[in-house]
């Protein structure tokens, strides 16, 4: 079994009186594909099935809707072809019909395909005549050296930009990426998890969601903050709202859970 790598995603818009098999015939040939899987969602206006699937083709005068497409673009005999089947929408004059089958020709009303693309993966084959099915009889891996020593190199510029004690003015020769260690890749690693245990600076400035542990009513939810007027409107325990004036209050931050700050309120000793 080969696996591909690389692969890239395109996007293209066929419009009205444009045929499809020759639309995506035209895309393959600018984009230098060898190989890609292709759906697409729209409409048609007319399309002809391979003889095993349907006699005519089926000119309409409305729509077709692609209910599904799927189709592979490979090379037969070094030249590009396009192996499709479809299953469309026939909206009738009268009742609605379900056609499907291999695609030999269709004239588009507006169609928009998706195509991912393998860049180190081809198919090589020819499509059956008669069923308009792919028949595959090569397939392979196109990959080169080059990729994997520039997947390296990139790997090393990102381990790079971790390390501490860089002098910038002065940077030093790029590592053979063929030697770079696990070490490096350790310290890459053990550099990020520091970088993201470290806790915020506590707010310690009440605000609306805070707890305030009260020596009367007991552990309240801050629901007000009237900074304006010294006011503070709390919901005790058991339900109730209470106003509480700060001027007659010290608040002491005693904790803290996630976002939420816990306040220590104690009777202001006035003189």
């Amino acid at each position: 079994m080969t696996n591909h790598v690389r692969s890239r995603k395109l996007v293209f818009e066929l419009h009205s009186g444009e045929d499809l098999i020759q639309g995506i015939l035209r895309l393959g040939t600018k984009e230098q594909i060898q190989t890609a899987e292709i759906h697409a969602t729209g409409v048609l206006r007319s399309v002809v099935f391979y003889p095993s699937f349907a006699k005519q083709a089926l000119a309409q005068s409305s729509a077709l809707a692609i209910l599904h497409f799927s189709a592979w673009l490979f090379k037969s005999h070094g030249k590009l072809v396009v192996s499709s089947t479809a299953m469309v929408m026939d909206p009738g004059d009268a009742s609605v019909r379900f056609l499907g089958g291999a695609i030999q020709k269709a004239d588009v009303g507006h169609v928009m395909l998706s195509l991912d693309v393998f860049e180190d993966f081809f198919l090589e084959g020819q499509i059956d005549s008669q069923t308009g099915a792919a028949v595959f009889s090569r397939s392979g891996s196109s990959s080169k050296k080059e990729e994997t020593t520039s997947k390296h190199r990139d790997l090393v510029s990102l381990a790079s930009s971790f390390q501490p004690n860089v002098d910038q003015k002065k940077p030093g020769p790029v590592s053979d990426p063929s030697k770079m260690s696990w070490e490096m890749l350790r310290n890459v690693q053990k550099n990020a998890q520091s970088s993201a245990q470290i806790e915020p600076e506590p707010i310690h400035e009440l605000k609306v969601g805070d707890l305030l542990d009260h020596t009367t009513f007991g552990r309240c939810h801050v629901v007000r903050v009237d900074e304006d007027q010294d006011l503070l409107v709390v919901r005790v325990p058991k339900g109730r709202l209470v106003q509480l004036s700060l001027a007659y209050l010290k608040l002491s931050p005693t904790g803290q859970e996630g976002l939420v700050q816990i306040f220590r309120a104690e009777r202001r000793i006035t003189k």
